[in-house]
């Protein structure tokens, strides 16, 4: 072989090689944007699933004259469930439910509150309330209106819905007494939420489960891009929650830290209940 085929030879290899560098190139921009619309279309989920979370209570009020989970009479619609309450605060796995519990009519959704039952058992509103949604053929899916032995005791698709694909659940909560906002330290903060959490702890503090740029990304598009004001608000209540979600300290000039694209976000969406 002479040198010129030796050249000839050498540079097409080249050229192949550059061709495959390309194509690797081309193939793993795709993956990554494919990989971000199907981020973005969870996100949009969320919302929508939120957004019909809402219009289910108001039609839940409207038909029952009552919350889901709070509604006192849910046993009158649907029967007594004879695992509706368990000693506080303890739990028991969900098993072969049938019927439900009732809440105490109280106008507001705890994880837990005590419930005069002849047992001294606990009603666990925020469990009770997908099961009452759910039964009303308001909500799809099935919820088993029992506490997990967890203590917090939501479990994604058992007796709350999940959420997007990384183990999230769904959870609804009201402020407690004597509570005022969100942030503890935010009076224009008011009212119920609904959240979204990751199932091992029912995200009752709302247990991290978006990076900082998704959380921005929902509240941007659905809100005013800000985690401490709005009606998407980031679950950060003066040390609680995930404060390496956000930068800056007080409540109304909090910014999303981008900079940290770990899991570290678990927004709650306001609303009321009326």
């Amino acid at each position: 072989m002479n040198q010129h085929q030796k050249k000839m030879i050498a540079g097409f290899t080249l050229i192949e090689l550059s061709i495959v560098l390309i194509i690797i190139g081309l193939v793993t921009g795709a993956i990554l944007v494919g990989h971000e619309m199907i981020v973005q279309a969870e996100l949009r989920k969320v919302v929508k699933d939120i957004e019909r979370y809402k219009t289910a209570v108001s039609a839940f009020r409207l038909k029952y004259n009552c919350f889901p989970g709070d509604c006192p009479n849910a046993t009158d619609f649907w029967g007594l469930s004879p695992n509706a309450y368990t000693p506080s605060p303890g739990g028991i796995a969900p098993s072969g439910n049938t019927g439900t519990g009732n809440g105490n009519g109280d106008g507001q959704i705890f994880n837990y509150e005590v419930y005069a039952d002849n047992n001294g058992g606990v009603a666990y509103e925020a469990v009770f309330f997908w099961q009452h949604l759910s039964l009303a053929g308001l909500i799809e899916g099935s919820y088993s209106g029992i506490k997990d032995t967890t203590f917090f005791g939501l479990v994604a698709g058992v007796n709350a819905p999940q959420t997007i694909s990384n183990g999230g659940v769904s959870y609804i909560t009201s402020p407690q007494a004597g509570v005022t906002g969100w942030n503890y330290d935010s009076p224009s903060l008011c009212c119920s939420a609904f959240g979204i959490g990751t199932s091992d702890s029912g995200g009752l503090f709302g247990s991290p489960l978006l990076s900082a740029s998704e959380a921005l990304s929902i509240d941007t598009k659905y809100d005013d891009g800000m985690p401490g004001t709005g009606q998407i608000i980031e679950n950060s209540w003066n040390g609680w929650g995930n404060p390496n979600c956000t930068t800056g300290t007080a409540w109304n000039t909090k910014q999303y830290d981008t900079s940290d694209n770990s899991v570290q976000c678990a927004p709650k969406f306001i609303f009321n209940l009326e």
